[in-house]
């Protein structure tokens, strides 16, 4: 008996030497063939045996396809992700360009900041909110550089950091009525709190170091903080709320002594026009 014949002795084949055509007559089998086989393992294979045999066990049931409520599942879970995914990187690219420019990320159909959000810029205060406030666009909140310190309370207006401040504000297209300016010293916040008890004001503009850490109520570098927008909410008495944001920026006496932080002074305000809607003329 041939090698092949020999091989596959246990499968009662009608071959048994290697002039058959052993291979269209194993197909042909197994096409006829309505039993399922399986093989035994290496172990139960002897000559004379044979190596498969009809299965025993039922067929498993098929396999049911995922019910509708597990593909919308699963679709809601993938969709959430790529969400998170897309927001997560939009948040980076600002974050990239805040760092690089001071400005918002923008692409076509809108644009991405970077709000500060903390707890500590909610605050109570033990005052009471006065009636028909007026309502401003911007209160720009600074305390008198050392030029303007110089000379009389009545000549102030005419010290180089004033004309400066005068020419920021001219710069930035508002009407007179719509901007006020406070001047405080460090430690007056009380000053700057009572002065919001009679105003309802979009944005504060505290300008310099002293102005930032007043208004805010906390210790900021403003070379860190300048032309970042913060949320404030002040709860006066009878629970009457105040809402606005905070940008700070430099003082101007820091720009007449540093002129090259004009230009990134200038993408603070043109920030601020932007949230306002202030388009140049």
């Amino acid at each position: 008996m041939g090698l092949l014949g020999q091989n596959y002795r246990g499968l009662n084949l009608p071959f048994c030497g290697r002039d058959m055509d052993w291979e269209d007559t194993f197909r042909r089998q197994r096409k006829e063939s309505e039993s399922v086989y399986t093989l035994r393992g290496l172990d139960d294979i002897e000559y004379g045996n044979a190596a498969l045999e009809p299965a025993t066990e039922a067929l498993k049931a098929p396999i049911e396809p995922p019910k509708n409520e597990e593909i919308k599942d699963q679709a809601e879970t993938s969709v959430s992700t790529e969400k998170e995914k897309v927001l997560s990187g939009l948040k980076d690219l600002a974050e990239d360009q805040l760092k690089e420019t001071g400005g918002p990320f923008k692409f076509p159909g809108g644009e991405v900041k970077v709000v500060e959000n903390d707890p500590d810029l909610s605050e109570v205060i033990d005052l009471e909110v006065q009636k028909d406030s007026k309502k401003l666009q911007v209160l720009f909140v600074y305390n008198y550089s050392a030029d303007a310190l110089l000379l009389p309370e009545g000549e102030r207006a005419n010290a180089p950091s004033e004309q400066l401040l005068d020419r920021m504000i001219s710069a930035m297209k508002m009407e007179s009525d719509n901007f006020e300016k406070l001047v405080v010293e460090s430690g007056e916040r009380e000053v700057f709190l009572k002065h919001l008890a009679s105003r309802e004001v979009e944005v504060v503009v505290p300008m310099g170091a002293i102005a930032t850490n007043l208004v805010l109520g906390k210790q900021e570098r403003i070379s860190m903080v300048h032309g970042k927008f913060f949320d404030k909410e002040l709860t006066y008495k009878n629970d009457q709320v105040r809402q606005f944001k905070i940008v700070p920026v430099f003082n101007p006496e820091m720009i007449l002594i540093n002129p090259s932080m004009k230009r990134s002074t200038w993408t603070d305000l043109q920030k601020i026009m932007d949230h306002l809607g202030i388009i140049p003329k």
